[in-house]
């Protein structure tokens, strides 16, 4: 009896040594193609990011830390509109999901705080502007870049409340 049973379970097993390959081989070349997109779509991206600089428009280094990030930021002009702040990467971020905050206060800011503003993203080497937020008019406050890949505060930028002395 034991030796019937031990033939079936060798031929089962020759049996799966020879389908499971080629059953996993199969299925990987026909399964579809993962989706890939340059960029996103036209009806996708908010209004926020698709602001255009003025050529005239100076590019102002905020500190050391940004020249060690590679991120140049300046102030918008903006006629009848938010004032506007664009920040632009001059070489690749090389971090995942970088993001941009305005938080209250001075830090430091080892995480992104409870009552930050996300901005938006930063993406490779493209230019992003973002509407400054309201809370900055009166309050003292830092941009964080934040990868949220990595989970942790790339920079820092100081800046002073935008209305009064």
């Amino acid at each position: 009896m034991i030796l019937g049973h031990r033939r079936r379970h060798l031929a089962t097993f020759a049996a799966l040594a020879v389908l499971v390959p080629v059953g996993l081989v199969a299925s990987v070349a026909k399964r579809a193609p993962l989706p890939t997109a340059e960029a996103l779509p036209e009806d996708l991206v908010p209004e926020s990011f698709t602001v255009t600089v003025p050529d005239s428009v100076k590019w102002v280094r905020e500190g050391l830390l940004w020249e060690e990030l590679g991120i140049e930021a300046v102030r918008v002009p903006n006629p009848g509109g938010a004032p506007l702040i664009a920040f632009h990467p001059t070489r690749d971020l090389r971090a995942p999901k970088v993001l941009v905050y305005w938080a209250p206060g001075q830090g430091p800011f080892a995480d992104v705080p409870i009552g930050a503003e996300l901005l938006g993203p930063l993406v490779r080497t493209e230019t992003a502007v973002f509407p400054l937020p309201l809370r900055m008019r009166d309050l003292d406050g830092r941009f964080l870049i934040y990868s949220l890949g990595h989970q942790r505060m790339l920079g820092t930028w100081a800046t002073r409340a935008t209305r009064g002395g």
